[in-house]
């Protein structure tokens, strides 16, 4: 397992850390309830990453229950995929990455407003991490950085936070974000990386 916040640390632009670094939660409107007020139902997208385990936990035990709240968590596959839906009030909140669909929502004058950090990469502890198949390791395939010129890496959306994360970790030995194949992958199944074969990751 690659730690990319070990490569980021070396010193890439504030721009490019600022979206790798950052797990964001995205968030228009929280109404809060008076107890024995009907439940205000709060629209909530996931993109049922690790980070996201506190809405679920919060979910499945009653916590939004007891603040007087109905929440419906609907999974998408990255949160851009949630700024469309936000925009227009399909959901009420988002949790997940900074991306460039975020990035233009907000320039265009969409009112969506980043309000907490879900998840963060300090120094040493990244919480975007790359896998690398096993067999590539056992065959000799994969034994450093460098090797990661022309493997396949899935993405589970296009323009999201992990594409920078990956530029950066090329960039930290020498390589081009071209160098290296990325292919959008929907829910990020590891079954399917291993069928893909190959150089895939």
């Amino acid at each position: 397992m690659i730690h990319p916040s070990n490569v980021l640390k070396r010193g890439e632009d504030n721009v490019t850390n600022s979206a790798v670094l950052c797990r964001l939660a995205v968030v228009s409107a929280f109404v809060w309830a008076l107890p024995g007020v009907a439940a205000d139902l709060v629209t909530v997208g996931a993109a049922s990453t690790t980070s996201d385990a506190p809405i679920y936990i919060a979910d499945k035990k009653g916590f939004f229950r007891d603040e007087g709240l109905e929440v419906k968590v609907t999974n998408f596959r990255s949160a851009a995929d949630m700024v469309a839906p936000l925009a227009i009030g399909q959901l009420d909140a988002g949790a997940g990455s900074a991306s460039a669909g975020l990035y233009n929502a907000v320039s265009s004058g969409i009112k969506i407003k980043i309000v907490a950090d879900k998840a963060s990469s300090a120094p040493g502890y990244g919480a975007t991490k790359i896998l690398v198949r096993k067999d590539h390791v056992e065959r000799g395939r994969y034994k450093t950085l460098p090797d990661l010129k022309g493997m396949k890496f899935a993405m589970n959306a296009p323009g999201v936070s992990n594409t920078a994360t990956l530029n950066a970790l090329l960039k930290s030995v020498g390589l081009k974000y071209s160098e290296a194949n990325q292919s959008v992958l929907g829910d990020m199944r590891l079954h399917k990386l291993s069928a893909w074969g190959g150089d895939s990751v």
